[in-house]
C-alpha cells in the first residue's frame, strides 16, 4: 500500500497560530543546546541499549516470527519503542547520525513485519492471543500504543520526508476507524482507558486531510463518561468531557485527554470545548499544581489530589504529567495565543520536566517530589519505563516549541540561544539569530536576517516583577509582564533587537490553604524554582532552617552541566531545638510559642536550581523552608 504524502496542513482554522515547522533543523546553542546534543549522545544511545537488554525489541522480533519466545514486559511496552522512534525521528538532521539513523530504520523494519496483514499492531496480542485483540479498552493501552507510533510517524516524515512508518500508522489508524468508527456498521462502542490517540489521530488528519481521522479522535473524547470501560474516576470515564468542573484522576491521562480535545477544538472550532478547556486550566494552575508546575499530587493511582492538597516529600509530579501539561499548555497557546499557556510552558520546561532527567543524561526521575531525605535518587531504567523516552521525545522536539507564525507574524514564545529560519505564508525567508545565556541571565539580543515588513511578537514572562525593556533601531518600548511585545517593522538584514528581562530573586508563599508551606517560602529566579540541597549545606539539619532574606547571587559548577548555574545565598538562622525536648514529644504549655528566644543561630545558606538537585552525594533536599518573617528582641547572634 503507497500513501500518498502528507499535505503538512498544519494551520488549523480555529487556531491563532501555528507552530514552527523547522523542529529542530534550527542550530541551538547555549542552555538548551548542550541538554538537546545531551540527548543525542547519552540518552537515546543508552535508551536503545535498554529497549534490547530489556526485550522491547525482541517482542517485535516474536510478533514478526523471528524469535519463538514469551512476551516479555508490560503489555504496553511497545510504547516506550515508539517514544523512542520519535525522539530519534526529530533528532535526525544535519551533521553525523549514521548510527542512530541506522538503528532508527531497524526498528522501523522490525515494526513493519511485525504488523498484522489486517493492519493490527500490538505485540502483546500476537500468536496466543489474537483473540483477546480489542476485548479489554480499558487496561490493554492497544489504542494508547497506536497513538505514539503515529506520533512517530509523523515525526519521521515531516523531518526526513520518508514514508515507511507512516504506510505502517496509517494502515493501523485505518484498521482502528473499521472497528470504532461512529459511521462503521456494527462498529465497537468505546473509548481507550489511557488518551493519547485523540492527539495523534489530529495530527494524522492535518498530516493527511483524511477527516475520517479527525472524525474519530471526536468519537474517542465523545464516548467518555458513557461507562463504556467502567465508569470510574481512574480512568477518566466518570462524566463526559464537556461537563468536567476540574481535572480528576489519573494526572497523566487527564491532561493527554484535554490536550487531545484542544486538537480538535482548532479543527471543529466548537466553543464549548475551549471554554470548557479554559475552565479545566484555570482551575488546575490555581488549586492542584506544584510551584515547579508539577501535576499529580497523590502515589496512590498517580492521581491529582483535592484542591490544594499538594504534600511535597510525598509528591508525585510523574515526570510524564510535566510534559502532559506542556503539551496540553502548547495547544491552549496555539488556539488562543494568549502568554499565560507560553508562561506555563516556561516553568515546567526548567523544572518540573527538566528535573526528570539527570546532569549526565543516563538517569532518570519518575516522580519528582519537591522535599526529600535523600531517599529518590534517578534511575537508569524502570519496569514501567514511560518516562524516559517520554523525556527523550520532548527534548527532541523541543526546538518547535519555542515559536509560532502566522500571517507575517512571529512569536517568539521560548528564548533559545541559536539560528532559526522561517518560511512566511507569503513565501518570504525569514531568520533569527538569538544571542542569550537564558535562563541564568535576562539579557536576549535578537539579530535578522531577511528584510521585509514583519510582525514580531516577544514574551515578557509572567514572572517578571518590572516591565521588561525593548530596544532596536530607532525604537525603544517596555513590555507588561505576562503580555507578548509587538514590534512590527520594515525590517533590514542585520537589525538588531535588545530584549531585557529583570530577573530578581523572589521569595514565593502559597495560598494559605495549602497546610504543606504554611509559614513557608520558596526562592525563584527568572524561570527557575531553587532548592536547598544537603550538598551545599552539609551538616545541617533541614528542620531547623529558617530563611530571613535573600543575598547575592553566584554562580557555580554543577557536576556534569557543561557550565556554571546560578547559586543563591540566603540569609537564614537555625532553630537550635531546646535540651528540653531532648527526650520528649509532646508536654502541656500555658502559653503557646514557636520561636524560643535563646535558640537562634545565624547562617548563610545556598539554594541552586531545582532541576540540578540529585546529581551529587545523598542528601536531603527543601523547595519550601520556613521563613522567619520578625525576630524577638535579644535573639540576633
Amino acid at each position: 500500500m503507497t500513501v500518498p504524502l502528507p499535505t503538512d496542513t498544519t494551520h488549523s482554522p480555529f487556531a491563532a497560530l501555528k507552530p514552527y515547522k523547522n523542529g529542530n533543523v534550527g542550530a541551538v546553542s547555549g542552555f538548551w543546546g548542550r541538554i538537546i546534543d545531551r540527548n543525542l549522545v547519552v540518552s537515546l544511545p543508552g535508551q536503545f541499549e535498554l529497549l534490547e537488554s530489556t526485550g522491547r525489541l525482541d517482542n517485535f522480533r516474536r510478533a514478526a516470527g523471528d524469535l519463538d519466545q514469551s512476551f516479555k514486559g508490560r503489555v504496553y511496552d511497545d510504547s516506550d519503542v515508539y517514544k523512542w522512534l520519535e525522539a530519534a525521528a526529530w533528532s535526525l538532521g544535519p551533521g553525523d547520525r549514521s548510527r542512530l539513523e541506522g538503528q532508527f530504520l531497524s526498528v522501523v523494519k522490525l515494526i513493519e513485519r511485525a504488523q498484522d496483514t489486517s493492519g493490527y499492531l500490538m505485540t502483546y496480542f500476537t500468536h496466543d492471543r489474537v483473540e483477546s485483540r480489542w476485548t479489554n479498552l480499558r487496561d490493554a493501552h492497544e489504542l494508547y500504543c497506536a497513538g505514539h507510533l503515529i506520533n512517530a510517524a509523523l515525526a519521521d516524515h515531516r523531518t526526513s520526508g520518508r514514508t515507511r512508518l507512516l504506510e505502517v500508522a496509517t494502515r493501523l489508524a485505518d484498521h482502528i476507524q473499521e472497528i470504532f468508527g461512529a459511521d462503521i456498521p456494527g462498529h465497537r462502542d468505546g473509548t481507550g482507558g489511557h488518551p493519547g490517540i485523540e492527539m495523534a489521530l489530529v495530527e494524522l488528519y492535518r498530516s493527511t486531510g483524511r477527516e475520517r481521522y479527525l472524525r474519530l479522535a471526536e468519537t474517542f473524547l465523545d464516548r467518555r463518561g458513557r461507562g463504556l470501560i467502567g465508569g470510574d474516576l481512574y480512568h477518566l470515564d466518570h462524566a463526559p468531557f464537556r461537563e468536567l468542573h476540574r481535572l480528576e484522576g489519573h494526572a497523566v491521562r487527564a491532561v493527554y485527554l484535554a490536550a487531545g480535545a484542544a486538537d480538535i477544538y482548532m479543527e471543529t472550532g466548537e466553543r464549548a470545548l475551549l471554554d470548557r478547556l479554559e475552565s479545566l486550566w484555570e482551575r488546575m494552575t490555581a488549586r492542584s499544581m506544584y510551584i515547579t508546575g508539577g501535576i499529580g499530587s497523590r502515589a496512590s493511582r498517580e492521581a491529582f489530589g483535592d484542591d490544594y492538597e499538594l504534600p511535597n516529600q510525598a509528591a508525585y509530579a510523574e515526570s510524564c504529567a510535566a510534559i502532559g501539561s506542556f503539551l496540553w499548555s502548547w495547544r491552549m497557546l496555539q488556539a488562543t495565543g494568549r502568554a499565560r499557556y507560553a508562561d506555563l510552558m516556561e516553568r515546567i520546561m526548567y523544572n518540573a520536566a527538566l528535573v526528570g532527567v539527570s546532569e549526565d543524561g543516563a538517569h532518570y526521575f519518575y516522580s519528582n517530589p519537591l522535599a526529600d531525605e535523600g531517599d529518590n535518587r534517578r534511575q537508569s531504567w524502570f519496569s514501567c519505563a514511560c518516562c524516559p523516552p517520554n523525556l527523550a521525545r520532548w527534548i527532541a522536539s523541543f526546538t518547535g516549541y519555542a515559536f509560532s507564525e502566522r500571517d507575517r507574524t512571529i512569536w517568539v514564545h521560548q528564548y533559545l540561544a541559536g539560528d532559526f529560519s522561517f518560511t512566511l505564508d507569503s513565501g518570504q525567508e525569514f531568520g533569527v539569530r538569538i544571542d542569550t545565556d537564558y535562563p541564568i541571565a535576562g539579557e536576549v539580543k535578537i539579530k535578522i536576517s531577511g528584510q521585509g515588513t514583519v510582525k514580531l511578537l516577544l514574551r515578557v514572562p509572567g514572572w517578571c516583577r518590572e516591565r521588561a525593556s525593548v530596544i532596536g533601531p530607532g525604537f525603544q518600548d517596555l513590555g507588561d509582564p505576562g503580555t507578548y511585545v509587538e514590534l512590527n517593522r520594515n525590517w533590514q538584514s542585520g537589525d538588531e533587537v535588545r530584549l531585557s528581562l529583570p530577573m530578581d530573586v523572589t521569595m514565593t508563599e502559597s495560598h494559605p490553604a495549602v497546610e504543606a508551606n504554611r509559614g513557608k517560602i520558596a526562592v525563584t529566579r527568572g524561570p527557575l524554582v531553587f532548592c536547598l540541597e544537603q550538598a551545599d549545606n552539609p551538616e545541617l539539619n533541614p528542620q531547623e532552617i529558617g530563611i530571613q532574606s535573600v543575598g547575592e547571587v553566584d554562580f557555580a559548577w554543577m557536576p556534569g552541566s557543561g557550565f556554571k548555574l546560578p547559586r543563591i545565598q540566603l540569609n537564614g538562622y537555625l532553630r537550635r531545638t531546646p535540651e528540653k525536648w531532648s527526650q520528649k514529644l509532646y508536654q502541656s504549655v500555658d502559653v503557646p510559642g514557636i520561636v524560643d528566644e535563646t535558640s537562634l543561630e545565624e547562617v548563610h545558606l545556598y539554594a541552586v536550581p531545582y532541576h540540578a538537585w540529585g546529581n551529587r552525594s545523598r542528601g536531603w533536599m527543601r523547595v519550601w523552608v520556613d521563613f522567619i518573617k520578625d525576630l524577638p528582641s535579644g535573639t540576633y547572634p
